[in-house]
């Protein structure tokens, strides 16, 4: 068993969405087969808050919102055994998430399920995992979009838009094997 604790750092794209931080917590579950291959599965939890730019009419504003992403994945990882106590390995994880978006003008919405993918490369030392790749978070969002009276700042009007989202994030794995070393 493993558990993580990875640091995000990224970009998320389309717009309205900006820069994207955060960190989160994953739990693995599986065996390692021989010394070459661990097969598992798990389920995380992750906070991304974004700096992001809205257009109100002819001037930007900018603030902070954000994503909570509940991840559950299968796990795979393909070790290169260099001694008897490290192995560097390449890591996939893929699975389907339930994501909600903080929007400081709609509170929470919640996002029908996305798709979570990792890919990255690290090294098990003992009973300790470090690694980096790329984590993306993929679906489509509901959103209520206002447009303001520059003036006033009253609601003018206001219309729904379905976004395609995709957070594009690095990360830092810090991890931790819980269990007996055999």
């Amino acid at each position: 068993m493993y558990i993580d604790w990875n640091l995000h750092s990224g970009k998320s794209n389309p717009s309205p969405f900006g820069f994207t931080w955060g960190g989160g917590m994953y739990f693995t579950f599986g065996a390692r087969i021989y010394d070459y291959v661990f097969i598992g599965a798990g389920f995380g939890a992750e906070i991304l808050p974004c700096l992001s730019t809205y257009k109100i009419s002819w001037y930007y504003d900018t603030y902070i919102d954000g994503f909570f992403n509940i991840p559950a994945y299968i796990n795979v990882r393909a070790f290169i055994p260099a001694s008897d106590r490290i192995y560097p390995y390449l890591d996939v994880a893929a699975g389907p998430s339930v994501s909600f978006y903080l929007d400081r003008f709609e509170d929470f919405e919640i996002l029908p399920i996305a798709f979570n993918l990792r890919v990255g490369v690290g090294v098990d030392f003992s009973r300790f995992s470090l690694g980096l790749g790329y984590e993306g978070l993929f679906g489509k969002i509901d959103r209520l979009i206002y447009e303001y009276n520059t003036q006033t700042g009253e609601i003018i009007d206001y219309w729904w838009s379905r976004d395609k989202l995709g957070i594009h994030t690095a990360y830092l794995k810090l991890g931790i094997r819980i269990g007996p070393m055999e």
